[in-house]
């Protein structure tokens, strides 16, 4: 059997790159491949979150990358890998170097020893692409995915249905801003049924079937793409601001951001939100449909995963100097694994004390 190996920081909680490295690992298993994770940081909630086979570890053992036919890398992880074997090895596997943001150097710090061991480079959109080109990578050699969504968001349900008027929205944050909490509460008032995923709210992955059920979504990143897929007017807004609904006049620049809300650098009031989502959602219904049937292909996982694993590994590293660059890259990645190590370790300690301080509260309420 073929083996993947995806490479990656954290595997903690439920963020973008967590997400990310799943899709990739359960798409690589759909195509005949033993998927491994190694990770510096690793929670059972993540491990809990899979929907296929894969064995993830936060070993320090270290990696002959040889042993693999397939490689996804995010971030800095040559920590984890046996360089003496790597520098004699005669041919490697295919690797590709997968970058999802233009400004967080988590993001972009693995990028000396993608282009040293030939990988694919791979972005989440133009703005991180164009990143990577001021960084000196050639346009021709990264490409941009659009941070796609598996196909089982391609549904056709929601063009069967007629509604117009907003009844059912489903918000999806990790960071979710004072004034959509306070837009929230005034949709409740009216009698919109809203429900929350991510931090503060429902805490799991997000299914097709929680998209098909609501009349639109609020959301910023992946989550726009499985509604795009399934027809599902986005209401694209959070923690940077945003455009509001996408439509076809909007489409294009919130594309080129990862749909991050960065494309405008608007702000509403809880009262603009509210009325927006209200007044503008007949309109956005029929947007969304067109969205999809103009643009959904493009945000399909699959026809990238199948182009990258028809990629070529390089064959040998080519001089000397590989060996003191691939030492200071290990290096360097051994530090950002102490780091987030003792960062995840504080963390943990902090959330046991807000879930006892929870406890306690409840307790004093009875």
């Amino acid at each position: 059997m073929k083996k993947a190996l995806i490479l990656t920081n954290q595997m903690v909680r439920l963020g973008g790159s967590e997400i990310v490295a799943l899709e990739i690992a359960e798409a690589l298993y759909e195509r005949g491949f033993e998927v491994h994770i190694r990770t510096n940081c690793l929670s059972d909630v993540l491990t809990r979150s899979a929907l296929v086979p894969i064995r993830f570890s936060d070993s320090d053992e270290l990696i002959d990358l040889c042993d693999f036919d397939f490689v996804w890398m995010h971030h800095n992880m040559v920590a984890h890998l046996d360089l003496d074997k790597l520098l004699k090895s005669n041919r490697l596997p295919t690797i590709v170097s997968a970058h999802l943001s233009p400004f967080e150097m988590l993001e972009l710090v693995g990028v000396g020893f993608a282009v040293l061991v030939g990988a694919r480079l791979v972005s989440n959109s133009e703005e991180t692409k164009a990143r990577l080109v001021a960084m000196g990578i050639d346009s021709s050699d990264v490409l941009n995915l659009r941070n796609a969504a598996p196909k089982r968001f391609d549904l056709n349900l929601h063009s069967q249905r007629q509604i117009n008027v907003l009844a059912k929205l489903l918000v999806v944050s990790n960071h979710i801003p004072d004034e959509v909490y306070e837009a929230i509460t005034l949709l409740k008032k009216k009698g919109v049924l809203v429900k929350v995923f991510g931090l503060g709210g429902i805490e799991r992955r997000i299914t097709e079937f929680d998209i098909q059920e609501a009349d639109a979504v609020l959301t910023i990143g992946k989550t726009t793409q499985y509604a795009l897929l399934s027809g599902v007017p986005v209401f694209c807004y959070d923690h940077f601001g945003g455009p509001g609904w996408l439509t076809k006049e909007n489409f294009d620049k919130a594309s080129i951001y990862n749909f991050s809300g960065r494309c405008c650098g608007a702000r509403n009031s809880s009262t603009e939100i509210f009325e927006k989502l209200v007044a503008g959602y007949e309109v956005a219904a029929k947007e969304a449909l067109g969205l999809k049937a103009e643009f959904g292909s493009e945000f399909v996982i699959d026809s990238y995963i199948d182009q990258l694993c028809s990629v070529e590994g390089k064959c040998c590293f080519p001089n000397e100097l590989s060996s003191s660059m691939l030492n200071s890259f290990a290096a360097n990645s051994f530090v950002i694994r102490l780091f987030y190590r003792r960062l995840e370790k504080k963390n943990h300690k902090k959330s046991i004390a807000r879930q006892l301080k929870a406890k306690i509260v409840k307790f004093l309420k009875r």
